[in-house]
Parts: C-alpha cells; sequence; structure tokens
C-alpha cells in the first residue's frame, strides 16, 4: 500500500469492513492543460513537505444484532 502512487495501485479491500480515505495536499487547476492557458504564475502549487494529522473512531458496529 505504501509504494502505491495512484488509487488504482491500491490491493483490494480484505473484507467489507476495509475503507481507503484518499487525501490530496493541494490542486492546481482543473483538467489536463490539453487546450488553453496554464495555471497563473502565482496559484502555482510548489512542491513542498506536507504534514497532515487525521483522528479516527469507530462509531457503532458493522455487525447486525
Amino acid at each position: 500500500m505504501e509504494s502505491a502512487l495512484h488509487d488504482d495501485e491500491l490491493p483490494p479491500p480484505a473484507t467489507v469492513e476495509t475503507w481507503w480515505l484518499h487525501l490530496d495536499a493541494a490542486y492546481e487547476g482543473l483538467g489536463s492543460r490539453s487546450c488553453g492557458v496554464d495555471v497563473a504564475r502565482e496559484h502555482k502549487v510548489q512542491a513542498r513537505t506536507a504534514v497532515i494529522t487525521i483522528r479516527a473512531r469507530m462509531v457503532g458496529s458493522a455487525q447486525s444484532s
């Protein structure tokens, strides 16, 4: 999982209780830039290290009674 660069490279979930959370630290523009102008210089995303902290807690039960 750690080596996956894209979500289609993730292994299939082992069970129905398995879930994936995809987070992106930044977005730059929309689409593929196959036509039209590039993003303005002042709005370009610069490569940098980002730290994202997540706290998750299981609520309820996945098992039915």
